[in-house]
C-alpha cells in the first residue's frame, strides 16, 4: 500500500546529496515522496525521477513552520501525507514539534553526527531509519534524453567536437574557507591542457568571489575551441555536462557532490572539513586531502583561520597525479574518451 510521504530538507545541495540514499530508500519503502528543500536541487530530483513531488522549502508557505502556530493552508497541506520525515541539527527544534503536531507518524533524522563520531554523515542518517538496510552503491543520477541533448549542442556551441576529453573543474564552494587557491587551479589548469588537448569546462555561480570568475573567463578566453565558462547556470544543464565529462576536479563543494552523483570520477580537494564524514560517495571519487597539522579542524575553528595552510599545503603536483590516476583507471568504462556523448 502507498503510503505518501513529505520530508523537510532545507540543506544546500551537497547536503541534500549526502541524504539522497536515505529518500530513495523511503521512497522505495513508502511509495510515495514530496521534497520540499532548496528550489533547483529538488527540481532537479523530480526531473531525474527520484522524487514525485517537489516545493520550495524557501518560499513563504514553510514559514510558519518555524513559529508557534501553524497556518491553516499548510495544515491542510500536510494533513494530507501518512508520515514525514525532517532532516535538521535539532531534534527539539519548532521546525519537528510542528510537523510531528500535524503528522502523526514524524521522524526527525538528524544531519550531523555528534563530536567524535568518525561515521559517513551518510551512514550516520542511513542508521536512523528503523528499518534501516545497507545500500549497496549511491543512488545514480539520470537525466531526460531532452537534457543531454541540450548539454550536448551546449558544448558543440563552444567549440567542442567530441575528438577530446571532456575536463570539468570547479575551483569554488559555497564556503570561501574550503577552497583550493584559486592560483593552484591556474596551475593545474596549465597542466591539464597538455594531457590529450582536452576541452575544459569551468564552471562557476554566485556565491563565486568576482576575481575568480574574471580568472575563468580569462582562460576562456586565451583558450578560444578548447575550454568553456559555464556560469550561474540551470542546475540540471550543470548535471547533464558533467554527466557526459570524463573527470571532475573541485573542493568539497555541492557541485563536487552533484558530480559524483552523476557517476563522472570526481576528484575532490579537502582542507578543514573531514572526507571521512563528507566525501562524496561512490567508487568513482577521489580525495586529495591536507598532510598539514591542523587539518581537519572543522566548521567552528575554519571560520576563525585566515591562513588556509591546510589547503595551501595541497601541491599541484598531488592534484594532478590524482586526476591521471582517475582517467587512467576509468578512461575506458563507458568506451573510448574520443567517442563518448557524441
Amino acid at each position: 500500500m502507498i503510503r505518501k510521504t513529505f520530508i523537510y530538507h532545507d540543506g544546500a545541495l551537497g547536503d541534500l546529496l549526502l541524504s539522497l540514499p536515505v529518500i530513495t530508500l523511503l521512497r522505495e519503502k513508502t511509495g510515495f515522496v514530496h521534497l520540499a528543500g532548496g528550489i533547483e536541487a529538488v527540481e532537479l530530483l523530480l526531473e531525474a525521477g527520484m522524487i514525485d513531488e517537489a516545493s520550495s522549502s524557501g518560499t513563504a508557505r514553510y514559514v510558519s513552520l518555524y513559529g508557534d502556530t501553524v497556518l491553516s493552508g499548510l495544515r491542510d497541506f500536510l494533513t494530507g501525507f501518512d508520515c514525514a520525515v525532517v532532516f535538521t541539527t535539532r531534534m527539539d527544534s519548532a521546525l519537528v514539534r510542528n510537523i510531528a503536531s500535524i503528522v502523526a507518524d514524524t521522524r526527525a533524522i538528524l544531519t550531523i553526527p555528534p563530536q567524535g563520531v568518525q561515521q559517513h554523515v551518510t551512514e550516520f542518517r542511513l542508521r536512523q531509519l528503523p528499518d534501516y538496510a545497507d545500500v549497496a552503491a549511491p543512488p545514480r543520477l539520470t537525466l531526460p534524453s531532452e537534457r543531454m541533448e541540450q548539454a550536448g549542442k551546449y558544448l558543440r556551441s563552444a567549440g567542442h567536437d567530441f575528438s577530446r576529453p571532456l575536463l570539468s573543474v570547479h575551483p569554488g564552494s559555497g564556503g570561501a574557507r574550503k577552497c583550493w587557491p584559486v592560483g593552484s587551479y591556474c596551475d593545474l589548469l596549465a597542466k591539464l591542457r597538455h594531457w590529450r588537448d582536452p576541452f575544459i569546462l569551468l564552471f562557476s555561480g554566485p556565491a563565486e568571489d568576482e576575481s575568480i570568475t574574471d580568472i575563468l573567463q580569462t582562460f576562456t578566453v586565451n583558450n578560444p575551441g578548447r575550454s568553456a565558462h559555464i556560469r550561474n547556470e540551470e542546475l540540471a544543464v550543470v548535471s547533464a555536462l558533467l554527466s557526459m565529462s570524463d573527470l571532475y576536479i573541485g573542493n568539497d563543494s555541492g557541485v563536487s557532490h552533484l558530480a559524483a552523483c552523476m557517476g563522472t570520477s570526481t576528484i575532490t580537494v579537502f582542507g578543514p572539513t573531514d572526507p571521512i564524514l563528507w566525501k562524496p560517495p561512490g567508487n568513482r571519487v577521489s580525495v586529495v586531502r591536507s598532510e598539514a597539522e591542523c587539518a581537519p579542524c572543522g566548521d567552528d575553528k575554519s571560520r576563525e583561520c585566515r591562513e588556509r595552510k591546510c589547503l595551501a599545503a595541497i601541491s599541484v603536483e598531488c592534484v594532478y597525479a590524482a586526476a591521471m590516476n582517475q582517467l587512467t583507471m576509468h578512461a575506458y568504462d563507458d568506451g573510448p574518451l574520443s567517442s563518448r556523448h557524441m
